[in-house]
């Protein structure tokens, strides 16, 4: 009798270990899912801001532009 309940034992602690460590790697592959999503929400931001840049550049060329144009014309 006292066998059959020290292998239950064994059996439930077992069984406890496994659905411990199948709760580990399900939290892990949700962690790694989280960051993906995160990297990709960067790398669409970062795109974003690259495109900005360029907006930003090409806006104060034509300012620039306008500018000395204006200057050109206000002195001849």
């Amino acid at each position: 009798m006292l066998r059959n309940r020290i292998e239950n034992m064994e059996r439930e602690k077992e069984r406890l270990a496994a659905a411990t460590r199948d709760q580990i790697i399900s939290k892990e592959k949700q962690h790694a899912a989280e960051l993906l999503k995160k990297d990709e929400r960067i790398s669409q931001l970062e795109t974003q801001i690259q495109c900005l840049v360029s907006v930003i550049k090409l806006t104060m060329y034509v300012i620039l532009n306008v500018f000395c144009c204006m200057l050109v014309f206000y002195y001849c």
